[in-house]
């Protein structure tokens, strides 16, 4: 098994200015974490109501495009639909992130763009592979293998995000009157990775590749991902992990996470790719 880091060199982090607040400071200890109870979510293609949301394209270094809902319009939606929305609840206080309530989905995340941009310069064959996004918001790395024939699971803490967010953007790279065909190729799970992970061992889930973007910003999760990391991959599957260097202010960093990796050896890792902002 391998295990591949990609690091962006931005390591403002986590305490950095987002929509004109700073994000919260996590200092919650480990035996006080919320845990979310899993639940597996049904793809309804009726209920996604896109007609009036804006969309918005990544194209790769490759040429490829991935398509992704405008978070502002979603946010919008949210406002005037559910006002009980734990993204409402975000937006309100001027933060990305309400710790082990609301991790950031709507977001599109600096290294998750990184990411997507890695793997379509890897130029693999992904048809037919089994993929899981853990942590995926807006999914743009799992959207990106979704459009090359991959079976991909999304994972999120949050339904909602899934709901309004990933399978918003799953919809928009499927082809016209694919519905049924798309409800084969994907999966939704939500809820604590430990709770997710029990969900995914229940029914002998394994993958053949397994995508994470910032989410290893929390030193108290990084376990709980970790043993998702380790469980769910196949004996000869790769992980690819996107990070900042460090997320000052909240404690994690890609070097005490390869620690962890290291410590457990179970799993090999390397760093494959450093972006650095220019």
């Amino acid at each position: 098994m391998a295990f591949r880091f990609n690091f962006n060199q931005d390591d403002s982090g986590i305490a950095e200015e987002v929509n004109g607040g700073v994000v919260p400071v996590l200092e919650k200890k480990a035996e006080m974490l919320a845990v979310a109870e899993a639940v597996e979510l049904e793809y309804e293609e009726e209920k996604l109501q896109l007609e009036d949301v804006a969309m918005e394209t990544l194209t790769t270094s490759e040429g490829e495009e991935v398509k992704y809902c405008s978070a502002e319009d979603i946010q919008d939606r949210l406002n005037q639909e559910k006002t009980d929305s734990v993204i409402v609840r975000a937006n309100s206080s001027n933060s990305d992130l309400i710790p082990h309530v609301y991790e950031g989905g709507l977001k599109v995340w600096e290294c998750s763009v990184d990411l997507t941009h890695y793997l379509s310069g890897l130029k693999l064959a992904f048809r037919g592979l089994k993929v899981l996004e853990l942590g995926c918001g807006a999914g743009l790395p799992g959207l990106y293998t979704y459009c090359q024939g991959a079976l991909v699971d999304f994972q999120d803490y949050n339904k909602e995000v899934l709901q309004y967010v990933t399978m918003c953007n799953v919809f928009l790279n499927t082809p016209p009157d694919h519905g049924e065909w798309c409800r084969e190729r994907c999966g939704y799970y939500a809820g604590d990775w430990s709770m997710v992970l029990q969900l995914l061992n229940s029914r002998n889930k394994k993958y053949d590749l397994i995508l994470t973007s910032e989410t290893i910003y929390s030193l108290e999760s990084q376990q709980s991902l970790l043993s998702c990391l380790q469980e769910l991959i196949k004996d000869d599957g790769d992980i690819y992990v996107a990070a900042k260097t460090c997320y000052f202010g909240v404690g994690g960093s890609t070097q005490n996470f390869q620690d962890l990796v290291s410590k457990n050896a179970v799993l090999d890792v390397e760093v494959v790719k450093t972006f650095t902002d220019e």
